[in-house]
């Protein structure tokens, strides 16, 4: 996913048609490395850096608007439902959004 602050990488399930999210590395900033961490959102507000937790796409199953909503992958004991841009063991201030809560696409 391009045009955020960092380039964030979504893998396709082929067999299950959606999109999948990943906690993952994404850039550095400061000589820090900065991750797009899984996060809970509601309180207390859990994250986890991990590669094992998530989000997966639910589709609406129209053509026209067609929207995808990241929903929890349910790998973790909490529900995840966005990510934040985590660096140094803190949120990234670098510039731009560091936050992204109850993400949708519509085409």
């Amino acid at each position: 996913m391009k045009g955020l602050t960092f380039d964030i990488l979504m893998n396709y399930d082929a067999v299950l048609g959606r999109l999948i999210f990943y906690g993952q590395r994404v850039g550095t900033w400061n000589g820090a490395s900065v991750d797009a961490a899984s996060w809970q959102v509601t309180s207390p507000g859990n994250l986890n850096t991990s590669s094992n937790y998530g989000m997966v796409t639910s589709w609406n199953r129209k053509e026209s608007p067609m929207v995808l909503t990241w929903e929890d992958r349910g790998t973790w004991q909490y529900k995840v439902l966005g990510f934040i841009l985590w660096a140094n063991g803190g949120e990234y201030k670098g510039g731009g959004d560091s936050r992204f809560a109850y993400i949708s696409m519509e085409r």
